[in-house]
């Protein structure tokens, strides 16, 4: 069984970005993929999805994205996620990002092998701490 990856995307009302980002992730979902996303609305506003992989929750208004996205990645883990990708509602996903699951292996190795890894497959990481 391949490794759960939360894809964790905030809004606040951005309704339609929102839908146009989720749109996208649909067009290359995988079946390890869960898509997680938060809603900051003001009341009334209720935002609801019936597909097995989308989890929208209702956020308090203006909570703030450092908020948001704690809340969320909590989320994530009770549902199984050994994995979360912090995304946005202004990011539209393309036919290369169906790729991830293929970065996850990086995430389970020593620093060292990481560093090989990354360099495998041509990306470099700055301000590494």
């Amino acid at each position: 069984m391949e490794n759960k990856i939360g894809i964790i995307l905030t809004s606040i009302e951005k309704d339609k970005a929102l839908f146009e980002s989720i749109a996208s992730i649909l067009k290359i979902l995988q079946p390890n993929w869960m898509i997680i996303c938060g809603v900051q609305a003001k009341e009334g506003q209720i935002i609801e999805f019936s597909h097995p992989q989308i989890y929208c929750y209702q956020l308090p208004y203006n909570c703030g994205i450092s908020y948001a996205r704690n809340d969320l990645i909590e989320k994530a883990i009770g549902l199984g996620c050994e994995f979360t990708l912090l995304s946005a509602d202004s990011i539209l996903f393309n036919e290369s990002m169906k790729d991830i699951n293929n970065l996850l292996p990086c995430f389970q190795k020593s620093d060292r092998e990481a560093w090989d890894f990354y360099d495998l497959i041509g990306l470099s990481l700055s301000n590494r701490i």
